[in-house]
């Protein structure tokens, strides 16, 4: 038997997506899996061995088999760029006009075009949407099949970044910097989807969250990310540059 509190836990790291849950109780039931494997199911591919009533054929493993459902070649190029940058996004509800201002860029065609991609992926069952909030997210878990069949590029999501990045700014002339702390978990998720990555901007935001960080108390989160950056500009610049005597004296 699997403790309650274990269940609950695991429906969150799928994000309540109802078909993960009826084939990851399944396997558990067919496979005895353990609990923590079945948390790792989609970074992991979990073997499953299954049969489900409306798929009509066995379920060899969990991620291939959600990522058959959810193809990307069915999408159009624009409406796979706009998942990624969902992908890179805190997985809860954003609000349109919060969208458009992080994510739309001077290149494209106008607003029309942003809902529109917008709706049609609605409607195609890629994204959710919250009607009466007018909030769009991305089910975790189809976040994970977007990032495994089109691993995104910095360059994709440089709007984003240069985005996120300005928001974690602290003016010490005029910002409070309490009002960056809601800021915090986009510069997570960003980071999150380039962990070794050493490009400029990405030091940059590092080094952006890093002082908001340090403002929230975590100094070790605020360390870490200081360092990030510092190597990163030592690589990119070299150790004399006015940008890495600014992260030294961070």
């Amino acid at each position: 038997d699997i403790p309650k509190s274990d269940i609950i836990d695991l429906v969150h790291t799928v994000d309540r997506h109802t078909l993960t849950i009826e084939i990851l109780a399944k396997t558990a039931q067919r496979q005895r899996t353990e609990i923590a494997s079945l948390k790792q199911a989609i970074q992991k591919d979990l073997k499953a061995n299954i049969y489900i009533p409306h798929s009509g054929n066995k379920i060899e493993r969990v991620t291939s088999y959600i990522s058959s459902i959810f193809n990307l070649s069915k999408l159009s190029e624009d409406e796979v760029g706009l998942l990624k940058q969902f992908v890179c996004l805190p997985a809860v509800f954003h609000e349109y006009h919060l969208l458009k201002e992080l994510i739309q860029s001077a290149n494209d065609d106008g607003e029309d075009t942003f809902s529109e991609r917008l709706e049609a992926l609605v409607e195609k069952g890629w994204l959710l949407r919250l009607q009466d909030r007018d909030s769009y997210k991305i089910h975790l878990i189809i976040a994970e099949v977007v990032k495994k069949q089109k691993p995104i590029v910095l360059s994709e999501v440089k709007n984003l970044i240069d985005s996120v990045t300005d928001k974690l700014r602290i003016n010490q002339a005029r910002d409070n910097p309490v009002d960056k702390f809601p800021w915090v978990p986009f510069g997570n998720a960003l980071l999150t989807n380039f962990p070794k990555s050493d490009d400029a901007d990405i030091a940059v935001l590092q080094n952006n969250l890093a002082l908001v960080l340090k403002d929230l108390g975590d100094y070790q989160g605020a360390k870490t990310l200081l360092e990030k950056a510092l190597r990163s500009d030592e690589k990119n610049f070299g150790a004399d540059h006015p940008t890495t005597a600014i992260r030294y004296s961070n």
